[in-house]
């Protein structure tokens, strides 16, 4: 993933100063904090850097991760590799209860 721009006001939802706008290979840009202070301290992360994050999965429409914090700044990798190794995970919802609600979105109409 890569950095596009820092923002150094705190955005409206994350209490750190350091967030940062991020977009992925598959076009999905998204806002991350830094995971750390130290983080922010060691790496210095700008834009054009080429950075790991961790997420808690993503959201089905968007595709944007659920709450991502930044945590590594790869320096042994450029924007080429990370396109040209890049899998774009097809995601099959089943179960009840995507059925249940997807019906249900469908009777509100």
């Amino acid at each position: 993933m890569r950095i596009v721009s820092s923002l150094s006001t705190p955005y409206r939802i994350y209490s750190q100063e350091l967030t940062y706008i991020v977009v992925r290979p598959n076009g999905v840009h998204f806002i991350a904090p830094a995971g750390t202070t130290e983080f922010a301290k060691r790496w210095n992360p700008q834009p054009g850097d080429i950075v790991s994050f961790k997420h808690r999965g993503f959201m089905f429409g968007s595709k944007k991760p659920k709450m991502p914090t930044l945590y590594r700044v790869r320096n042994d990798m450029a924007w080429d590799d990370v396109i040209q190794s890049w899998k774009e995970n097809v995601i099959i919802p089943r179960g009840t209860f995507f059925l249940t609600n997807y019906l249900s979105v469908l009777m509100c109409f």
